[in-house]
């Protein structure tokens, strides 16, 4: 599910302040779709500000 646009702002630095890096963004109709590089150490950390700024609606995928 996309991000609502006004939490992507934030998101994004929060994720930044983990050594995170945002790959991409698209952008839809109903939000952003962020995709950050987070390092896997502080995976776990950026999993809850993702779901805590999100407010339960955002969640990381990992990739290979």
């Amino acid at each position: 599910r996309a991000l609502r646009f006004c939490d992507a702002a934030l998101l994004k630095a929060r994720l930044v302040e983990l050594g995170a890096s945002i790959e991409s963004e698209a952008f839809a109709g109903n939000g952003t779709d962020l995709h950050p590089r987070v390092p896997t150490a502080r995976l776990t950390e950026a999993q809850a500000r993702v779901v805590a700024i999100s407010r339960g609606r955002g969640a990381i995928k990992l990739l290979d």
